[in-house]
């Protein structure tokens, strides 16, 4: 059946999807062994992750190669995404939006921002010293100068603030590129293992993960509706990690969303501690909330 998984569409559903109960796959080898005058038992539910979609409905483009991970593969309705050819040396990652829930655990509820319309300007030329310290970095690690004045290179690069970006590192991962969490996200903003070969990404050092960083949120940047040369507050810079097939709009997520096969989607409930005001909805405020409690001095890089 390897041959027949595709990625196709066939009244909403994959017809030869690998990872779940397959009632037309039944149908047929039932069939078959009533034929052949073979008792036949149903096939039951076979575990794992699926890499093929079952969930892409019929007359939509799926704008990525790869399937997600059960009911958490969320697809696009409104744009097909071709990913572009790269000059990056790590090409063989095939890095792709990344559109899974991610697990966040903000420590305990802020106030809704209300500063996420643009990103906060900074003087990139005079170092910062607002924000948090974090212990192991700075010169002499692979956390110093060097990696300080290549985020804000990208920043310049995806017109955003640095400060901003350095801070969703540090809410994903703590700024370490060697992070691997419970669901196998891995790296400097948590690549999910649905999308990126993650062993590779372990492997790489933070200098080197900070292309795919780039990469990464360029693509989602596209895909998502912004022109390339759009301001990104930081709501949208947070989005753009979080759930990039929504980061056009201002609520991202919803309690209780269900996908096109009546699953639990699960964006909201995996990350409901980042609905601050519990109104059971997450919004591009909230995520710029949770960049505001997560600012790095610019010290840390350079003591």
């Amino acid at each position: 059946m390897m041959s027949f998984q595709q990625n196709i569409s066939f009244g909403g559903c994959n017809p030869f999807m690998f990872g779940a109960f397959n009632p037309r796959l039944n149908f047929f080898l039932g069939l078959a062994g009533a034929t052949a005058g073979v008792p036949y038992y149903p096939v039951m539910p076979m575990g794992g992750c699926s890499i093929f979609n079952p969930y892409m409905s019929a007359g939509y483009s799926n704008p990525y190669t790869m399937g997600g991970f059960g009911s958490f593969n969320y697809q696009p309705q409104t744009f097909t995404y071709i990913p572009q050819a790269t000059t990056n040396p790590f090409a063989s990652v095939t890095p792709s939006v990344v559109t899974a829930p991610r697990t966040s655990t903000p420590s305990t509820p802020a106030p809704t921002s209300t500063s996420s319309s643009r990103a906060q300007e900074t003087d990139d030329s005079q170092p910062c010293s607002q924000g948090m310290t974090l212990r192991g970095k700075g010169k002499g690690t692979q956390y110093g100068p060097e990696f300080l004045n290549k985020v804000k290179q990208i920043a310049k690069n995806l017109n955003c603030n640095y400060r901003d970006l350095v801070a969703i590192m540090n809410s994903e991962s703590s700024v370490d590129a060697k992070t691997v969490g419970y669901n196998g996200a891995s790296g400097l903003i948590c690549f999910m293992p649905q999308y990126f070969n993650v062993d590779r990404i372990r492997k790489m050092s933070p200098i080197e993960q900070l292309d795919l960083v780039e990469e990464t949120i360029r693509k989602a940047k596209k895909a998502a509706g912004f022109a390339d040369n759009a301001k990104l507050s930081k709501g949208d810079l947070y989005a753009l990690v979080f759930l990039p097939a929504r980061a056009g709009n201002d609520v991202l997520c919803r309690k209780g969303e269900t996908g096109r096969n009546g699953r639990l989607l699960r964006y909201y409930e995996a990350n409901a501690a980042l609905d601050y005001n519990k109104d059971g909805v997450i919004t591009k405020d909230e995520m710029a909330s949770r960049i505001d409690r997560k600012y790095v001095s610019d010290y840390t890089f350079l003591a």
